[in-house]
């Protein structure tokens, strides 16, 4: 039968193994990206557009810890932070959209001015050479 410090002294080795770690601590996903197998969505994260992803009875237990932690030691829910980050983010998609529209616009302006002067010269060459008078 083990002792309890060997019992801690496992628990403590594999806490600072790096491959556990690496494992159980979360990793990216970028979205679009598939899960893998045996893991779930933890946390989706604001400044990116990517999610944290644990395997699946941790990412349950670490997102309410940490719904907890934030509306315990900020005093916000996690659902205010969503919808302000999706408010930013279609806000700067629709300026973005905007501006293309005007871009777009000063082009096609530019262009069919460009016609319309060429035309008009164009219309004047030919006046000239056929000697054609108004």
């Amino acid at each position: 039968m083990s002792s309890a410090s060997d019992w801690t002294t496992r628990v403590v080795d594999a806490f600072r193994d790096p491959a556990w770690f690496k494992h159980y601590a979360g990793r990216e996903l970028a979205a679009g990206e598939l899960i893998p197998t045996g893991y779930g969505i933890a946390w989706r994260c604001w400044d990116k557009d990517a999610y944290v992803i644990m395997p699946i009875p941790l990412n349950l237990l670490t997102s309410w810890l940490r719904a907890l932690w934030y509306a315990g030691i900020h005093g916000y829910t996690l659902d205010a932070l969503a919808k302000a980050a999706d408010k930013g983010y279609w806000q700067g998609r629709a300026d973005a959209l905007d501006r293309n529209a005007m871009m777009m616009h000063e082009r096609d302006t530019a262009f069919e001015r460009g016609v319309a002067k060429g035309r008009a010269d164009l219309w004047a060459e030919f006046k000239a050479h056929f000697n054609i008078r108004d």
